[in-house]
């Protein structure tokens, strides 16, 4: 039981910027399977923060201003960390095509010019379409969407290999079983149904597992290999299409 809180919490301490942080920094299998069943939720967690600060401020404020700046906050909650590893793999795609190592691009501490121009472009996409959805009263794609692609991460740390040198990704790898990815989208589907109906959920768990299964494959292609700078991206990637997918809808 103790393993099982220990990776609660730090899930919510890895994968946001919100007051919750270990003592102590153990680490097993049940730790990384408990860290991954939570990251979901943690992801929910912080955009129905950002939903809830739009409520109560959008009345105070324009709402197309209070729009924007919530969708940042929640980008915020999550210290950028998934932006960051956009970055690296920007720099480690234009880097490939003139033949230099993407993996050492992608490790170095800086992020070059065209990382920076990529992921701004990238984020001021992912701000418009959060901000129309909370504007339109969509916010339950928006909820929706954040849940499915980290559920996604879990699907590709499940079905693809990484690289040696990625130490995390190859630790949440060894717990990352067939029975773990279908307990935690059997668990998050129904989770779900509490704002999208039945034909919703299957079709964004479609294209959860079409979009992570494609881009991975696609970067393992170019690349050479993946690593944790690959998942952090095709979460990124996988959230932008099911909140585009939503504003569709």
């Amino acid at each position: 039981m103790k393993s099982i809180w220990h990776g609660i919490v730090l899930s919510f301490s890895y994968f946001s910027i919100l007051p919750v942080r270990l003592k102590s920094n153990a680490s097993n299998a049940k730790v990384y399977t408990s860290l991954l069943l939570v990251f979901p939720f943690v992801g929910f967690a912080i955009a129905f923060l950002s939903v809830l600060l739009f409520m109560v401020l959008k009345d105070f404020m324009p709402m197309v201003y209070c729009a924007i700046l919530c969708a940042c906050i929640y980008l915020l909650l999550y210290g950028f960390l998934h932006l960051e590893a956009l970055s690296d793999v920007i720099d480690g795609y234009f880097a490939s095509l003139s033949g230099k190592n993407a993996y050492e691009i992608m490790k170095e501490p800086h992020v070059g010019a065209l990382g920076a121009i990529g992921t701004f472009v990238f984020v001021l996409l992912k701000v418009s379409v959060i901000a129309f959805l909370l504007i339109e009263s969509k916010e339950e794609f928006f909820l929706a969407s954040v849940i499915f692609s980290r559920l996604g991460l879990i699907f590709g740390l499940f079905a693809f290999e990484f690289h040696k040198n990625s130490s995390f990704a190859l630790q949440l790898k060894q717990v990352a079983s067939f029975t773990l990815v279908a307990v935690a989208f059997s668990t998050y589907m129904l989770f779900s149904y509490f704002v999208l109906d039945v034909k919703m959920v299957l079709l964004f768990s479609f294209v959860t597992l079409f979009v992570v299964a494609l881009v991975l494959y696609a970067l393992k292609k170019k690349f050479g290999f993946l690593n944790g700078d690959c998942l952090g991206a095709t979460l990124e990637k996988t959230e932008w299409l099911l909140l585009n997918l939503g504003l569709l809808i």
